[in-house]
């Protein structure tokens, strides 16, 4: 088997090889390595005996030989015999494959051939040496002996013949042309360059199913540009985010900052409907820069053409966009506007998002001291985050809430690996136009894999551009103040969560009082405690809030939204409304775009570890085995306090069986090997 096979030795050392002969021979002993080395020379020394038996039976014996030199310029040479036995069959042994230590001349190559041939001993047999036409190996063969004939290898002939007739009929220069052509055409397909727009859209038919093959063809490019494309998918989607979709080179600016805050900048300006020229533009960026503290720093007309470039931008005006607001009151709009926007869309594909502000550590007794607050900065910015809700018309599909807070990466994430929500930040924990473009960006990517469309309701605010990119979202504008009567998330929906929020963060203040803890609530848990609190909101609720501001006939009682709040009785309903008129965004000065990008510039250098947050308190992630500690203790309270039903058995046995997933399999022998080293 490892002659046969060319097998290392080492293969009969395997454990595999073992079980194998267990299988086959259970009595089977394995071969030290010096026995099986033993028996390969025997079982050589065989086989040479058969073929000389072989070549001294044969009348006449014709060989080929060859020598070539390697990569490593090691010289090989190696010698074949062809025979026919008595039974007419025809039978090829290789003679021999070995180094040569001295240069390809004609001597050289008859000494080794004639060495070979005396190993053997049939040089008297020989009748003819085939051979390629090289020199040194054709004047080798009389060397031998004259009676031997030198026959060239037929294949070179042919070779050769093909040659000379090319060459002289011209027919070789008509094929070079068409080589060329084909390499032309070859080498201008592989130009062909893709905008991020087109790259997304590749990598969605991609990945439902299309063939590479099929895809290049359409396109006229190679499958290896499409084979790129997809070898990069994780990071074009990542780039779809934010950079401009008709960009097909993603260049990166020199000062990044910079750019990051012009382009912060100038969108706030286009949602103003504030033209912008360049001699406009340019004394903005010479600002902003010196603002930034860039020294040797003077904006040229190139810098604002790459500027442009990147970023899509254009002098004129934008398309879609319109200065002129729908100052009709709610029952116009409704009645007049609203059908043709609908149109083509059922109720499950209706959706409105709308940020509110929220206190997440603010407790009963300090209400008066925030009643009224509308946190445009300062310390309580420390102490309120915005929350993104959107949900569709039938309350069937509550979208994953989006938290906006002032530190990029907080103490309190330390040893987290994923979130319940959507988290983003800035300098003041608002709203911005790059969050909600980027924001929008992933949900139009998420739908275009689901093939779905959906129509979006969202107030125009400073921080809502219009987004002409999108494909798969439709973005409509409601009438400017009137989305205290339009937007179906202030009917109850925020309402409804802030109650549900509070609710649990009373009862956790509750449970620090009887345990004699000091009561403190970071951004983590506000997040789990946001996280519970929109999964209490009924897709009922949510239905009515949309009936409530008039986007369905059915009139709803406004009680009933209310009803479903779910609140600790008593609670102050000052302690509810406390921060009804928190400021979620706002035009931003130079200041503050040049702050929020210094700052998230410090956070990357700092190992996104915020300063600021460097005096919170936190409680630390729980390990594996502290979380089954504690579902232990859950299970002895509920078997032994409550009767309970099976869907909530069913639910602690899930949650036991995801714990455990995420965790190694443990064996009986571990059991053994903590026992034995106590």
């Amino acid at each position: 088997m490892i002659a046969v096979n060319q097998l290392p030795l080492s293969f009969c050392s395997s454990d595999g090889f073992h079980d194998f002969m267990f299988v086959v021979e259970p009595n089977y002993k394995p071969c030290k390595e010096e026995a099986i080395k033993t028996r390969l020379k025997v079982y050589s020394s065989n086989i040479k005996e058969l073929i000389k038996n072989d070549l001294q039976d044969a009348t006449s014996i014709c060989c080929t030989t060859d020598c070539w030199t390697s990569i490593s310029q090691e010289s090989y040479i190696t010698v074949t015999a062809h025979v026919i036995d008595s039974k007419w069959c025809a039978k090829s042994y290789t003679l021999t494959t070995h180094e040569m230590d001295k240069r390809h001349t004609a001597e050289n190559l008859s000494e080794q051939l004639i060495n070979t041939f005396g190993k053997w001993d049939f040089t008297n047999k020989i009748l003819a040496i085939v051979t390629d036409n090289a020199k040194n190996i054709t004047n080798a063969i009389p060397l031998i002996s004259p009676e031997i004939y030198s026959v060239n290898c037929v294949d070179m002939d042919y070779l050769l013949i093909i040659n000379i007739i090319l060459t002289n009929s011209g027919v070789l220069k008509l094929i070079k042309l068409q080589i060329a052509s084909v390499v032309c055409r070859r080498s201008t397909m592989s130009r062909r360059q893709f905008t991020l727009d087109e790259k997304i859209g590749i990598i969605g038919r991609l990945e439902n199913g299309e063939k590479n093959s099929v895809i290049s063809k359409e396109f006229g490019t190679c499958s290896s540009t499409i084979s790129t494309i997809w070898k990069n998918k994780d990071k074009l989607k990542n780039m779809f985010q934010t950079t401009s979709l008709k960009a097909k080179r993603l260049r990166t600016a020199q000062h990044k900052g910079l750019e990051e805050a012009v382009l912060v900048w100038f969108k706030q300006q286009r949602l103003l409907s504030v033209p912008i020229s360049g001699p406009i533009l340019q004394t903005k960026i010479d600002q902003l820069a010196e603002k930034m503290k860039i020294e040797n720093f003077k904006c040229s007309a190139s810098w604002i053409q790459r500027f442009r470039q990147r970023h899509n931008i254009g002098f004129g005006k934008i398309s879609g966009e319109s200065s002129a607001v729908n100052t009709d009151i709610c029952s116009n709009w409704l009645a007049n506007v609203w059908p043709s926007l609908r149109a083509g869309y059922c109720d499950d594909e209706i959706y409105n998002a709308d940020e509110a502000g929220l206190f997440f550590k603010l407790t009963p007794d300090k209400t008066l001291r925030f009643k009224g607050e509308k946190c445009s900065g300062g310390k309580l910015s420390k102490d309120r985050i915005t929350v993104l809700v959107a949900a569709n018309m039938t309350g069937t599909d509550k979208r994953k809430l989006l938290v906006i807070g002032k530190s990029k990466s907080p103490r309190c994430f330390k040893g987290v690996s994923s979130l319940p929500v959507f988290y983003e930040n800035n300098t003041k924990a608002w709203m911005t136009s790059a969050i909600f473009e980027k924001t929008l960006n992933y949900w139009d990517d998420e739908l275009r894999r689901k093939k779905k469309k959906i129509l979006l309701l969202v107030d125009n605010c400073p921080a809502h551009p219009s987004l002409q990119h999108l494909k798969f979202i439709k973005l409509v504008f409601l009438p400017a103040n009137t989305t205290a009567v339009l937007q179906p998330m202030d009917q109850g929906v925020i309402r409804n969560i802030k109650a549900h929020y509070r609710n649990q963060l009373v009862l956790k203040m509750i449970e620090d009082i009887e345990n004699q803890i000091e009561s403190k609530v970071t951004v983590l848990d506000a997040i789990i405690m946001l996280d519970k609190a929109w999964r209490n909101v009924t897709s009922t609720g949510i239905a009515n809030c949309f009936r409530h501001a008039g986007f369905c006939d059915v009139t709803t009682d406004t009680t009933q939204l209310q009803a479903d709040s779910g609140l600790i009785n008593n609670i102050d309903e000052d302690y509810l409304q406390i921060d009804d008129d928190l400021i979620t965004s706002e035009i931003q000065t130079d200041e503050d775009i040049v702050d929020n990008v210094i700052a998230n510039q410090q956070v990357e250098l700092d190992n996104d570890t915020d300063i600021e947050e460097l005096d919170d308190e936190f409680e630390t992630v729980p390990s594996i085995s502290e979380a089954r500690a504690a579902l232990r203790t859950l299970e002895r309270f509920y078997y032994t306090k409550y009767e309970g039903t099976d869907a909530e058995r069913k639910a602690l046995s899930f949650l036991e069986t995801s714990i455990n997933s995420n965790t190694k399999q443990s064996s009986i022998k571990d059991y053994f090997k903590k026992l034995n080293k106590n």
